[in-house]
Order: structure tokens, then C-alpha cells, then sequence
């Protein structure tokens, strides 16, 4: 009878486990406000993505794709203005291709987080004003508060880029029938 009432309550512990995991997996899911993919972004803030930096890396085939919606998206003087959402050191890197992509004289300035406050006036002058946001990492909320203070003082956001994707979800998004094979070969060995 006693050990009965052990495996009973054992079991019962287990059960009560996996379903309080699972809830608690559930909430993380849904609580989860990163941008993983551009389409995500883009849903969100009605904001085009110009492009995704997978880690701080961009392919061919992406910086072509950039350059034309960079193209269509810069005013009549072809300035463009980057401002960073949040902290990070890709800001650097992303202005080293929109200049090597449009040359020298079309990149005006890479504002850091700290110095957008600062340079609203400056900002609200620019023609062309892009933002970059970092994927994959929970700042939903500094790059909203970023979002709104820069309607406030009149900024029109052209585009985002977004820098650090995650490689594996980016190439799932991008090529979704290569990833699933590659799991499988994966399962296979």
C-alpha cells in the first residue's frame, strides 16, 4: 500500500512538472518581442526593412538588394542619415557598406543612441533618415521609445536595418526547404 501511494504521488509530481513547463514555455514564446526576420519588423512598425546584417556580416546577393532600396527610398540630394536604436557596435560596419554601396558623400552621419536625443534638430533636417535596430535581442522597447520620440520632433524614418541575425532562423526565413534538409542530414548521421 505504502509504495502505491509513493508511485502515485511521484507520478502526479511529474505530471504537475511538465505541465507547469509547459506553460511556462508557452508564456516565453508569447512574451517574446525580438525581431527575428525582417517580416516581423516590417508588421510591427510599417517600416521597410533595407537590410538584414547576419551577425555582422552581409552577403552579395543582400548587398545588392540593399543598394536598390536604398536607391529608392533617398531623397533628391541622395544624403542619407543612420541613426542606431540601441547600443551595439554595428554601426560602424553598416556605415562602412551604405558608403561603399553609395560612396563617400552619401552618408551624412552615424548617430550613436546617446547622441539621438541631442541631435533631434539635426535629424528632423535630414532628408533621409535610417534606422538600425539589432535582431534577435529583446529591445523592442528602446527601439519603440527610439520610434516614437523621433515622430515626435518630425523624423521620417525611411528604412531599418537590422544587424546580428541569428544565421540559422535568417537562413530559414530566406530558404526554408534548405534548412529542413539539412536538418534531416543532421538526424541521419
Amino acid at each position: 500500500v505504502e509504495f502505491n501511494r509513493l508511485a502515485r504521488t511521484t507520478l502526479l509530481g511529474v505530471v504537475a512538472g511538465v505541465v507547469i513547463t509547459f506553460f511556462i514555455i508557452c508564456f516565453a514564446f508569447a512574451a517574446d518581442t525580438s525581431y527575428y526576420i525582417p517580416e516581423t519588423f516590417e508588421e510591427r512598425y510599417k517600416i521597410p526593412v533595407l537590410a538584414t546584417f547576419v551577425g555582422n556580416e552581409i552577403s552579395e546577393w543582400e548587398k545588392s538588394a540593399m543598394k536598390l532600396k536604398l536607391d529608392k527610398v533617398k531623397g533628391p540630394s541622395g544624403v542619407i542619415t543612420i541613426a542606431d536604436a540601441v547600443v551595439g557596435n554595428a554601426n560602424e560596419k553598416v556605415a562602412e557598406v551604405c558608403t561603399a554601396l553609395l560612396g563617400e558623400e552619401s552618408v551624412a552621419k552615424v548617430y550613436s543612441p546617446g547622441e539621438i536625443p541631442d541631435s533631434a534638430d539635426e535629424l528632423a533636417k535630414a532628408e533621409t533618415v535610417i534606422l538600425l535596430v539589432e535582431a534577435s535581442a529583446h529591445n523592442s522597447g528602446v527601439t519603440e521609445r527610439t520610434l516614437e520620440f523621433l515622430k515626435f520632433v518630425e523624423v521620417d524614418v525611411k528604412g531599418v536595418i537590422l544587424y546580428n541575425a541569428d544565421r540559422f532562423i535568417y537562413n530559414a526565413y530566406i530558404w526554408p526547404g534548405t534548412v529542413k534538409k539539412k536538418i534531416c542530414k543532421r538526424k541521419e548521421q
